[in-house]
């Protein structure tokens, strides 16, 4: 940070001589030899910092920031151009464009005033031809502005503090983005590690921890664990004869050797890739065919059961038991009974309503079933005179939401009452009850009937189908909800040992 003159200094090595610049107190950083219109001899641009030690009056002041371009007799090529303000920082590189050779500046102003941050384009003469502003921000810390100069493309590379990397054409715009880990500084190395004739950059990671080598198109990048050996120096390529190259990487408390070669299995990755992609597909595939096969396994299980459904509730909807029912409410009205009469007819509408609607679905919950069961009662009384009487009874535990197969205790009740109780002589009484533990949910269908032995007698025209279909639909209810509903059936045994009823109790397991 002297205020004395900073000179630009040429060595010639055969003359043994160095040659000195002007008077300048521009703080020279960024420099690169570039060669224009074919010429042998090589011209200097260097950039410098605005870093304000000295005043406006000093020739080629550092309260500015300027672009200069030395001869090999280190005389100004051209009048030298402001291209910043104090406070900032500024970088240069070469570009290439239709066989011209331009320069590209970066002006970096982190100040209080609003001069801005610039990308700006030269011609060889220092004529600006291009310039895009941007706002100052952290990741604009002292960047890194690299060009390939053995292609001489026709753009330059950004590479910025936290590691985000922007390749540019001429005219500024992003042709593509890559992003590699966050830097330590603005310092790195372009190096030929691997022989192939371009070089690699090198790069220490913000947390001084490890090395960043990426290929010079940022198409991908290793590290290299360093361990906690300080600042990265310098790097250097040791030439190991036949052997390939390695990377010396000098740090302040260590150095080591590092071998950066191709990995011989690179290309593996394609099929490799390509035979992942080809199992995540089969496994996907599989997936959805069993996805399908379940779909379709479970369709054709809930037709199975609604069919199995509709054969059971075929006796209340059948002409039988429908003229029965429409006699009787005839008689009632022949008799001007209107108010009883109407309480059938609601109570049947209702059974009939629910086994229309309900038809398509082959679940039910259990208040849904009770109700329909309770409106079944009501006509079997009325059927057989008042010959028998039923009450519900339910725990305060009891939930009433579950979901149980339809017809499940409808069927029990229908036997009940056709071979139990229609039968008897005498009145009739018959109990459902529903309890609650903690694993299960119980309900118990109970009768005074003539018992099953005795129904025997009475039921020469019946077929038995009604349990058969009922088991039929509980093991097809299991295969679809993974619910095991079981049953057991007794008869009520009386003081003298004759059968005096039936009594069946359900389980439904808790989820």
């Amino acid at each position: 940070y002297s205020v004395t003159p900073r000179t630009f200094f040429v060595f010639d090595p055969a003359k043994n001589t160095i040659i000195q610049s002007g008077e300048s107190f521009a703080a020279l950083k960024e420099s690169f030899a570039f060669r224009i219109d074919n010429k042998k001899e090589p011209d200097f641009a260097c950039t410098s910092d605005a870093t304000g030690n000295s005043d406006t009056s000093a020739p080629f002041s550092d309260m500015y920031a300027w672009l200069m371009i030395f001869t090999k007799d280190a005389a100004f090529r051209n009048k030298p151009v402001k291209i910043g303000n104090y406070p900032s920082w500024s970088l240069t590189v070469p570009l290439r464009r239709e066989d011209e050779m331009y320069i590209v500046t970066a002006n970096g102003y982190s100040g209080t005033e609003k001069h801005g941050c610039t990308l700006s384009l030269f011609t060889s003469a220092l004529e600006k031809v291009g310039e895009v502003k941007f706002l100052y921000s952290e990741a604009w810390k002292r960047p890194i502005l690299y060009y390939d100069t053995l292609d001489k493309p026709d753009f330059f590379w950004i590479i910025k503090r936290d590691g985000s990397v922007e390749k540019r054409n001429s005219d500024f715009v992003v042709l593509e983005k890559y992003n590699i880990p966050p830097l330590a500084s603005a310092d790195y190395s372009a190096l030929d590690l691997d022989g192939d004739g371009k070089d690699e950059l090198i790069f220490q990671s913000e947390d001084h921890n490890s090395i960043i080598i990426t290929r010079n198109d940022f198409s991908s990048y290793v590290l290299v664990n360093s361990g906690e050996t300080g600042e990265l120096l310098s790097c250097s390529v040791k030439l190991n004869g036949g052997n390939p190259p390695e990377l010396f990487a000098l740090f302040s408390d260590a150095g080591f050797t590092i071998l950066y070669t191709s990995n011989s299995f690179y290309f593996l990755k394609y099929p490799l890739y390509g035979g992942i992609y080809l199992f995540v597909l089969s496994i996907v595939l599989l997936i959805q065919k069993a996805q399908q096969h379940r779909a379709e396994l479970k369709y054709e299980t809930e037709k199975r059961i609604a069919e199995l459904q509709l054969k059971s509730i075929k006796n209340q909807v059948d002409p039988h038991f429908t003229l029965n029912i429409i006699n009787s409410i005839g008689s009632l009205s022949y008799k001007q009974d209107k108010e009883k009469a109407d309480y059938i007819f609601s109570k049947y509408s209702k059974l009939l309503r629910s086994t229309i609607l309900n038809s398509d679905k082959i679940v039910t919950t259990l208040s849904d079933e009770l109700e329909y069961v309770d409106n079944y009662l009501e006509l079997e009384k009325f059927r057989l005179n008042n010959r028998f009487v039923w009450d519900i009874k339910k725990d305060e535990k009891v939930n009433v939401g579950i979901s149980i197969p339809k017809m499940l205790i409808h069927t029990f009740v229908e036997n009940a009452v056709k071979h139990g109780l229609k039968d008897l002589e005498g009145s009739g009484n018959l109990l459902i009850l529903i309890s609650n533990s903690h694993s299960e949910q119980t309900i118990l269908v109970s009768d005074n009937g003539i018992g099953r032995e005795k129904a025997k007698k009475y039921s020469q025209g019946n077929t038995g189908k009604g349990l058969h279909i009922l088991d039929q639909i509980l093991n097809l209810y299991y295969d679809l909800m993974k619910v095991r509903i079981t049953y057991t059936i007794e008869d009520v045994i009386d003081n003298n040992g004759l059968s005096g009823g039936t009594k069946v109790l359900i389980k439904i397991p808790m989820a």
